[in-house]
């Protein structure tokens, strides 16, 4: 990967509001600077390898043999700090892609442990929802059964009413006693 790319991901992160169960933001700004931190940490070490090598280089260029014995001692020397300076750098490297794979890795479990939760919370709401509208409907079949017998003593008590009227009204008394 460039840095190039790295740096435009990095410093121009693009992400998604969610709807439900998503991250907070300040959580994953928070990541996002730690992420970028370490980046930005590994490339000044890796730099700073190249810049020891290339110094190396430029030494050796610029020290003449003094006879036989140092024409072989300094290129010698100069070919064992080049390859420790490349060492360095790869070993730079090396830490570098360690650490966005760590950096990576944690972040892929921590979604992974938000999205697990988010899914629990969402079938635990959805669970609670379904247990109280199945209370809610046996309620209203319970109301409606109750008015069902309310209706039916009312109409037992309007017609037992009206036969008692009836009947003062055949006897001719007029008004009860």
């Amino acid at each position: 990967m460039s840095s190039t790319t790295t740096d435009e991901i990095l410093h121009t992160p693009r992400f998604s509001p969610a709807r439900r169960g998503g991250y907070l933001e300040t959580e994953v700004d928070a990541f996002v600077e730690r992420a970028l931190a370490t980046v930005l940490d590994l490339q000044h070490r890796l730099a700073a390898s190249e810049d020891a090598r290339a110094d190396a280089e430029a030494r050796l260029h610029a020290t003449p043999g003094a006879g036989t014995g140092g024409a072989v001692d300094t290129p010698t020397r100069a070919l064992r700090l080049l390859e420790m300076a490349q060492q360095s750098a790869d070993a730079a490297v090396a830490d570098a892609q360690q650490e966005a794979e760590r950096l990576l890795a944690d972040a892929q479990e921590r979604a992974a442990a938000r999205e697990d939760a988010a899914r629990q919370a969402a079938a635990d709401v959805e669970r609670a929802s379904r247990e109280r509208q199945a209370e809610l409907e046996a309620e209203t079949a319970d109301l409606l059964e109750s008015e069902r017998a309310a209706r039916l003593q009312v109409h037992e008590l309007v017609r037992h009413l009206n036969g008692v009227l009836e009947k003062y009204h055949e006897d001719g008394a007029g008004t009860p006693q």
